[in-house]
Order: C-alpha cells, then sequence, then structure tokens
C-alpha cells in the first residue's frame, strides 16, 4: 500500500518538473517559444497532479475516519468541567493518575486543528510514559482525557510496546522533521530530503559522460559511453536522553507538550547539524560536508594583508583579498558545472560580523546592507549561519599555532541530499540512571524525573561533489573578537542539589552523540576552545 506522505512526495516532484518547464519558457527570448513536446509534458504533468491530488484526498479521508473511531472510553471518565485551577492538587492528580484534569475548559474541534506542529507526537510520548504504569488502553483514555486528542489516543490504541521503544507513528513523526528544518542551519537551507523507508539507498550519478567529435565523409564514428558511480545512503542512528522532570508533567495544565517538544528538538537539531556540516563518520555519525568536499575545492586562504596605517589603502587591500576568495569559491562550483540553482553560504557568526565591517577604498560599507536583516545574503546568495562551527582552527604555517581561522562553505543546496527514514523511535522511564554533566551517576527515581530516549535514523550526501567549495580564513573575525571551538553543547553548570537541581538538563554526548569539538565546558558557561 502506498504511503501517504510518498504520495504527497511524488507530487512535489511533478510541481517541481513543471516549476522548471516554466522557468525554461520565461528564459526564452521574446521570438522564441516553448517546445511542443514541453507544452505536452505540462499538460501530462498538470493530469498526473489532479489524480494525485484525488488520491491524497481519500488517503487523509480514511485517516480521519480512522482517528474518528477511537475505542469509545468508559463514561466514568469523560472530562468533566473543572472549578478552581488554582485549587491544591488531590492525593490523586499527585500519584499522576487518570484523573488529571487541570484544564479549565475543553478545547474545541476547529481549535484542535490549529495547534503547533509536534504536539501530538509529544502527546504520544507522554501516552507512552502513561503505559508503562497503567497499560495501554488507559494510556489512551488518559490522553484523551487530557488534551482532547482522540488521534493520539487511536494511535495508542493501535500501538504496541516492545523492549526497544515504540514507534511514533509516521504523521506525527514527520512533523518533528519538519520542525527540525528551522531549528538548523543545513536543513533550513533547503537541500534535498527524500524517504528511506528501507534504511538504506542508492542513488546512480553520471560520473563521466559519452563523447561526441565531428568526423569526414567516410571516417568511422568513435563509440563512447557514459560513465556512473552510486550515491550510498545508510541510515546512521541518532540517540538522545532528554530528562524531564515529573513535577511537569503531573502539574502543568497546558505547555507540557510544548515543553517535551522543544527539549526533544533542540537535542536532536544541534547534533544532526554538526555532523551535518563537520561530521567525519566516526562514531558511526554521518560524513558532513567539510571532509565530503573534493581536495580540489578546499581553498586556505592566506593571511590578510598587513595594515600600512593608510586606511584608505589598507581598506581596499582586505578588500580585495576577501573578494577573491569568495569569487574563488563560486568559481569553483561554476567551473565544475554546478547547476547552481540553490546556492548558499555557510560560515560563523564571526566571518559574517567580519564582513558587515568592510569598507572599499573611499570607506563605503561593502557588505552590510546585503547581510542586514532578517534575509542575509552575500553576493547575491542566501547566508547561514551556524555558532557550532569553529573560528580557532590553526592556520599558521610554522611549528607555533595561529588559531584565528573558520570555514566558509558555498552549496549549491540542490545537489545536498539528506535521507531520512521518518521513524523515531521513544521509549520512556521514571527509574533509569543516566550521567550528568561532571560524570557522576544520577537517579531519574530519586530526582523526580522522566528521562525519554530518542531514537531517529537518516544520511547525509552529495550528488555533485563540484557543488560544494569549502574555505579556511584566518582572521576574519571583528576586532577583539576571541576565537573559540564553536558554541558548546552546553552553556551553564547544573546545580545537582535539593531543590534546584536542573529539571530539564539533558546528559552529556557520548559516543554517536558527542558534539564534536571534545570540549567540556567549566561551570559558569565558559566555552572551550581547542589548542
Amino acid at each position: 500500500m502506498v504511503k501517504l506522505h510518498e504520495l504527497k512526495n511524488k507530487r512535489a516532484q511533478k510541481v517541481d518538473a513543471i516549476r522548471a518547464l516554466v522557468k525554461k519558457e520565461a528564459d526564452l527570448p521574446d521570438d522564441e517559444s516553448l517546445p511542443q513536446e514541453d507544452v505536452d509534458a505540462i499538460s501530462q504533468l498538470q493530469a498526473e497532479i489532479a489524480a494525485l491530488d484525488n488520491r491524497i484526498g481519500r488517503a487523509e479521508a480514511v485517516l480521519n475516519l480512522e482517528s474518528e473511531n477511537a475505542d469509545p472510553l468508559d463514561p466514568e471518565n469523560e472530562p468533566e468541567t473543572m472549578g478552581d485551577p488554582e485549587a491544591p492538587l488531590d492525593n490523586e492528580e499527585r500519584g499522576f493518575g487518570p484523573r488529571v484534569t487541570r484544564g479549565t475548559h475543553r478545547v474545541e474541534p476547529a481549535l484542535r486543528q490549529q495547534e503547533p506542529k509536534g504536539f501530538k507526537a509529544a502527546r504520544f510520548i507522554l501516552g507512552q510514559l502513561k503505559a508503562k504504569t497503567c497499560g495501554m488502553r488507559e494510556a489512551s483514555a488518559w490522553v484523551e482525557k487530557r488534551f482532547r486528542d482522540k488521534e493520539v489516543a487511536k494511535a495508542l490504541n493501535t500501538t504496541g510496546t516492545a523492549a526497544g521503544g515504540a514507534l511514533i507513528p509516521q504523521a506525527f513523526a514527520t512533523e518533528i522533521i519538519e520542525l527540525l528544518r528551522a531549528r538548523t542551519v543545513v536543513r533550513d537551507s533547503d537541500p534535498t530530503t527524500i524517504p528511506m523507508p528501507g534504511g538504506n539507498l542508492t542513488i546512480p550519478r553520471l560520473a563521466a559522460g559519452a563523447s561526441a567529435g565531428y568526423t569526414g565523409e567516410l571516417d568511422d564514428i568513435g563509440v563512447s559511453q557514459e560513465t556512473f558511480d552510486d550515491l550510498q545512503l545508510n541510515a546512521k542512528k541518532l540517540t538522545a536522553l532528554v530528562p524531564v522532570s515529573n513535577d511537569l508533567i503531573r502539574r502543568s495544565p497546558i505547555g507540557v507538550e510544548a515543553l517535551v517538544r522543544d527539549d526533544l528538538l533542540q537535542t536532536m537539531a544541534r547534533r544532526e547539524d554538526l555532523a551535518f556540516l563537520t561530521g567525519d563518520g566516526s562514531g558511526n555519525s554521518p560524513i558532513g560536508m567539510l571532509n565530503q568536499a573534493a581536495a580540489a575545492n578546499k581553498i586556505i586562504a592566506t593571511a590578510l594583508p598587513v595594515a600600512t596605517g593608510d586606511a584608505a589603502t589598507d581598506n581596499a587591500a582586505i578588500l580585495t583579498a576577501v573578494v577573491s576568495v569568495l569569487q574563488g569559491m563560486l568559481l569553483l562550483l561554476e567551473n565544475g558545472m554546478s547547476m547552481m540553482i540553490r546556492p548558499t553560504w555557510i560560515t560563523t557568526p564571526s566571518v559574517k560580523m567580519y564582513l558587515m565591517t568592510l569598507r572599499d577604498g573611499v570607506g563605503n560599507f561593502v557588505f552590510r546592507d546585503e547581510l542586514s536583516g532578517d534575509d542575509p545574503r552575500l553576493m547575491g546568495h542566501p547566508l547561514k549561519i551556524s555558532q557550532q562551527l569553529p573560528s580557532n582552527i590553526n592556520t599558521g604555517t610554522t611549528a607555533a599555532p595561529v588559531n584565528n581561522g573558520a570555514y566558509i562553505f558555498m552549496a549549491d543546496m540542490k545537489d545536498v541530499v539528506i535521507a531520512d527514514t521518518y521513524e523515531i523511535y521513544i521509549d520512556a522511564s521514571d527509574v533509569a540512571v543516566y550521567q550528568d554533566t561532571s560524570g557522576a551517576q544520577v537517579s531519574a527515581f530519586r530526582r523526580d524525573q522522566t528521562v525519554f530516549r530518542v531514537i531517529s535514523e537518516h544520511d547525509f550526501g552529495l550528488r555533485h561533489q563540484a557543488s560544494l567549495a569549502v574555505a579556511t580564513v584566518p582572521g576574519w573575525a571583528p576586532t577583539g573578537y576571541t576565537p573559540n571551538g564553536g558554541a558548546a553543547y552546553y552553556v551553564q553548570a547544573p546545580s545537582g542539589t535539593g531543590s534546584a537541581a536542573a529539571s530539564t538538563w539533558g546528559t552529556p554526548p557520548t559516543g554517536s552523540n558527542n558534539p564534536g569539538n571534545g570540549a567540556t565546558v567549566a561551570p559558569g558557561g565558559t566555552e572551550p576552545g581547542i589548542a
């Protein structure tokens, strides 16, 4: 049976094909028209999209009917109008029992349709936690009563539990994947995202094309053929532990879904983004842009010109050096025959701020206007920043280190591929033991916490290596800036005593969850650097 997301993916592909043909027509001279075969192709694609819309509509109708057909609850469990929400908790509420209903009003179905994305996944996770103590049927009743969400209640009724955790239904997991886009640099740059339901995927790509040549009347035509290689994608397992205070789960009338969702997203997003940028494949992580770039497309920029004391001369010399690097990166892509469909810059905040300070020979800011605002651009292309990229790379050419280098990526995101299984496994425990940032063992039971374990799978690759260039630039930072090894995974030390113990503090990453800079954070939030 074809899944709903597969139908939507097919529709999106056909829309992209129509868009390309319309763009082709727009680029033609005024005295030329689109070839008839392209016009016919557009008509065919429109018909296929209409057919897919009908199939998608029927599939969604079935899902709606199934969600409305959840097992009826016992009348005694029906939610009732609540009194004063500020009244003290009774014993049953303290025990996280099935009658925890703190809402002052019920949410009407029309309002439920407008709820934030990711809430259903969070409710499913909380329902799985509840099922640990009272069984799946009671957990389903609790979710419907507390959150007025029949869809999640139905999903819980039809989902089993296993030692390895429960699989979040695909419709809920897709929302989590979509929300990751806004929290990560690579996903937010609009790469090509494809489903990988089997856990592995092979994409053929052209390695060398056939050749052509001119011949005489009786000469033999030379024979040649294309050669291909493969882009191999295999699911890499991203794991995370997210401790959450049981007080918040028990007592919060609203907002607990946002808490669980946001903690889950923040933990996954930071590690995933770092792997896509600088991952080296160690610890079963994906290989990122830095290590997939072709050696010929890696630029080591020379040191900036030494100041002479004349502002006009110095500004012009520095600008010439900077523009030479940026233009060189763009030329690497264009000379490599990159399609340049979605070219995007990615760098550190310090490099962006440095570029905003550059002046020309007469004192005018060169890039400041372009880089300002909510949609910063550099040389006409979007620019994204990542706080996780280091700005203290050793750029010295002698034994003495010069730790002032940073990375700049230029990539055609059309050729950057993220393959998702769209499967997120979750499990929860209120008796687990985990390590805090100091390495000490923490009992979730003694601290009155619940620890959620989340597992997602994906991989990362390039369809065309010439569509990526990486430059290491020395000293591109504002005056007085202190280079660092990238924003730390943690920015403050948690308190481990009494009621001041952090309730939602993450555990230190290990194995494939290693943040990548190999340094720890000192109490007080001091960021580490790489010596």
